[in-house]
């Protein structure tokens, strides 16, 4: 009887730290996959802020590019205007 109980006892506590055992892996894998999914939306944000700033450059280079033609066009007419002036 003695032996049955002893039996019985250990198995018990087998079967207990297998539980634990099991319960630990799976918090490790829901944290796991926890900072994965968190580093890849910081990665997606990353690449979104990149892109965005991109596009902000260009537009800027747009803009200047815009800027200078017509600074070149306005002078050209100048030119020419002044030269019909002294004509």
């Amino acid at each position: 009887m003695m032996m049955m109980m002893m039996m019985m006892m250990m198995m018990m506590m087998m079967m207990m730290m297998m539980m634990m055992m099991m319960m630990m892996m799976m918090m490790m894998m829901m944290m796991m996959m926890m900072m994965m999914m968190m580093m890849m939306m910081m990665m997606m944000m990353m690449m979104m802020m990149m892109m965005m700033m991109m596009m902000m450059m260009m537009m800027m280079m747009m803009m200047m590019m815009m800027m200078m033609m017509m600074m070149m066009m306005m002078m050209m007419m100048m030119y020419f205007v002044e030269n019909r002036i002294i004509w």
